[in-house]
């Protein structure tokens, strides 16, 4: 889960690897306000959680 500067947006999201995506979450300044979180700026790390299995994960994102 990550967030914006002042708190006031959540993007939610399954990945397999966070330490490429919280990289990712920085993108090319051209391409920034084309994805949710470049629109938004949630660029802050504020929670996460590890699943074995894949449908575990899912199962928990939908909750």
């Amino acid at each position: 889960m990550v967030t914006n500067t002042y708190k006031t947006t959540l993007y939610f999201g399954m990945i397999n690897n966070l330490q490429r995506r919280l990289s990712q979450l920085y993108p090319d300044i051209r391409k920034v306000k084309r994805s949710f979180t470049g629109k938004y700026n949630c660029y802050y790390l504020v929670y996460y959680e590890s699943f074995n299995d894949v449908s575990d994960a899912i199962r928990r994102k939908r909750n």
